[in-house]
C-alpha cells in the first residue's frame, strides 16, 4: 500500500550534505517526493511517498543523522499521496536579490602592451 507523510527534521547544523544524504538514501529505498529546508537550514521538511515498509525503514535511516550532522527532533505527520514519479530538492524559500552599489562593482584594470613602441 502506498503511503504519504510529511516530516520535519531539525538539524544540528547546516551545510553538511543532509539534503543530499536523505535524497540519495530515499532514491536508493525507491521512494518519491520532495526535500526543502526552512529556518536559516536547520529544519527540513520532507513529503515522502513509497511503500509503507520502505516509508518505516527510511525514517528509521534518517532519524540517526547522516555521517556529518545530527538530527536534533523528527516530527511526522499523515500526508495525501500526490503520486510523485521523482524524489527531488526543492528550493520553497526565495533567494535574496542582491543590489550591487557603485562600491561593490568590480574594478577593471587594463593593461596595455605596445608593439614597436607604439
Amino acid at each position: 500500500m502506498r503511503v504519504a507523510l510529511e516530516i520535519q527534521i531539525t538539524i544540528d547544523q547546516t551545510g553538511r550534505g543532509f539534503r543530499f544524504y536523505a535524497l540519495q538514501k530515499g532514491r536508493e529505498m525507491g521512494l518519491n517526493g520532495t526535500i526543502s529546508t526552512h529556518g536559516g537550514g536547520f529544519t527540513i521538511t520532507m513529503h515522502i511517498e513509497g511503500k509503507e515498509d520502505d516509508v518505516k525503514k527510511y525514517i528509521a535511516l534518517i532519524s540517526k543523522g547522516s555521517p556529518h550532522c545530527k538530527v536534533t527532533n523528527v516530527n511526522i505527520l499523515p500526508a495525501e499521496v500526490h503520486n510523485y514519479s521523482r524524489f527531488d530538492i526543492i528550493n520553497l524559500e526565495p533567494r535574496p536579490i542582491r543590489t550591487i552599489s557603485s562600491e561593490d562593482k568590480p574594478r577593471r584594470f587594463a593593461l596595455k602592451i605596445g608593439i614597436f613602441g607604439l
